[in-house]
């Protein structure tokens, strides 16, 4: 019989210990509790449940899907990937992330993500996602948000490039006319 169980919950790992007389600790895990980031993102996301749906709605748990984007672990295979992890950033309030996947020619050099007034993210449906050269592509989605207690929507056809491997967000239009 376990005289103590332990629950240890990060954004990534959920680690049980069943212990018979020692308390738990974390030289006894395998897990990577090691990594420089892993109380950092641990503290500035405690409040998080253990498995979190993705806010990009890929069906995915965010630790599997956008996370290791964002926490710069795995770059975007792709422009829809991109483009998620972005809407996902917008999501988690990550201006960080936002600022380093948008091109140099066209960053701004800050970006408040509070200025008017918090939005909250709450849905994105990607349209289409279309490659539209070896290093370029566009991906055209509605993402839906509140703000002051009112629904909106965001319908843009955005532009992505790749240099040097990784994406980067250009551009969009807002509102495109429909072919």
């Amino acid at each position: 019989m376990w005289s103590q169980v332990k629950l240890i919950k990060c954004r990534r790992f959920v680690a049980y210990s069943f212990t018979m007389m020692t308390p738990f600790s974390l030289s006894h895990c395998s897990l990577p509790f090691s990594h420089p980031s892993f109380f950092d993102n641990m503290a500035r996301r405690k409040n998080e449940p253990a498995v979190r749906p993705c806010p990009c709605q890929s069906g995915l748990a965010l630790h599997l899907c956008c996370a290791p984007r964002i926490d710069g672990e795995d770059p975007a295979q792709d422009a829809e990937a991109l483009m998620r992890s972005r809407y996902t950033a917008y999501a988690l309030g990550e201006a960080g992330y936002l600022l380093q996947t948008w091109h140099a020619s066209t960053r701004p050099a800050t970006l408040d993500l509070d200025e008017g007034g918090v939005a909250r993210w709450i849905g994105l449906k990607v349209l289409h996602h279309i490659v539209t050269g070896t290093d370029s592509a566009m991906v055209e989605f509605i993402a839906r948000y509140r703000h002051g207690g009112r629904a909106h929507r965001l319908h843009e056809r955005s532009r992505f490039i790749r240099e040097d491997g990784r994406w980067f967000y250009i551009d969009g239009e807002i509102d495109p006319p429909q072919p």
